[in-house]
C-alpha cells in the first residue's frame, strides 16, 4: 500500500519535472542546433541550463519508473503479462533516458573544453538516437498499460483507453516525424500527461486497509 502512494506522488512529481523540462527546452528553443558552431557557442555560454535540463529528464524517468513499479503490484495478480511488459518497457525507456542526459553532461565537460566540433556532432547524433529510442519505449509502456487497466478495471476505464491512444500514437511516431509530420507530437504529449495525472490521483485515492484491531471492534 505504501508503494502505490508513492507512486501515486511519483505520477504527479513526474508531471511536474516534466513541465520543467519543456518550459527550458522552449527557452533554449532558440539555439540552431543545425549550426555546430553555434549550437556549441550557446551551451558553452550557458552550462548550467543544459546541466539542469539533462537532470530533469532524469528524474522524470526515474519518478515514472516509480509508478509503473505501483502499477504493476496492483494489477499483476489479474494481467501478469501485460504488467510485465509494462514494466520492462518503461525499464528500457528509463535505462535510455540516463545514458542520453548523462552522455550528454559528460560531453558538455570535454568536448566544449576542447571545441571539437566533430565529436560534438557526433555527440548530438547519439543522444538524438537514444533519445528517439526512450520515447519509443515509453510508448510501448502506455500501450501495455492502458491494456492492463481494460483488462483488470482495477482503474479507470476511460483512463485505460486514454494510456491505450497515448501509446498507438506514440510508438510510430519517430517514423512519421522523419516524413515530416509532425502534429502527433502534441497529441500523445497531451494524453501522456493527463494520463500521468490521472494515474497519480488514482493511486492516492486507493482507500487504506482498516487496522486490524479496528476491524476486530467493528465486527463485535
Amino acid at each position: 500500500m505504501k508503494l502505490q502512494r508513492l507512486g501515486g506522488y511519483a505520477a504527479i512529481a513526474g508531471f511536474f519535472s516534466y513541465i520543467a523540462f519543456v518550459a527550458l527546452q522552449r527557452f533554449g528553443a532558440s539555439v540552431d542546433w543545425s549550426n555546430t558552431a553555434k549550437a556549441m557557442a550557446a551551451v558553452s555560454a550557458a552550462p548550467t541550463r543544459f546541466y539542469v535540463y539533462s537532470l530533469l529528464w532524469i528524474i522524470t524517468y526515474v519518478l515514472m519508473l516509480t509508478t509503473f513499479f505501483a502499477l504493476r503490484e496492483r494489477m499483476q495478480a489479474a494481467a501478469p503479462h501485460l504488467t510485465s511488459a509494462m514494466l520492462i518497457a518503461l525499464s528500457a525507456a528509463a535505462a535510455m533516458a540516463i545514458a542520453e542526459s548523462i552522455i550528454y553532461l559528460k560531453s558538455i565537460g570535454m568536448i566544449i573544453a576542447q571545441q571539437d566540433a566533430s565529436a560534438f556532432r557526433a555527440c548530438m547524433a547519439v543522444t538524438a538516437g537514444l533519445h528517439w529510442a526512450n520515447g519509443h519505449a515509453c510508448g510501448w509502456a502506455y500501450l501495455f498499460f492502458g491494456c492492463a487497466i481494460l483488462k483488470t478495471r482495477e482503474l479507470s476505464r476511460t483512463l485505460g483507453w486514454l494510456s491505450l491512444l497515448t501509446g498507438i500514437l506514440w510508438i510510430p511516431n519517430v517514423f512519421f516525424v522523419q516524413l515530416g509530420f509532425m502534429h502527433l507530437t502534441l497529441v500523445y504529449i497531451l494524453t501522456g500527461c493527463i494520463s500521468a495525472v490521472w494515474t497519480g490521483i488514482a493511486l492516492l485515492r486507493q482507500k487504506q486497509p482498516e487496522p486490524a484491531a479496528k476491524q476486530g471492534a467493528a465486527s463485535k
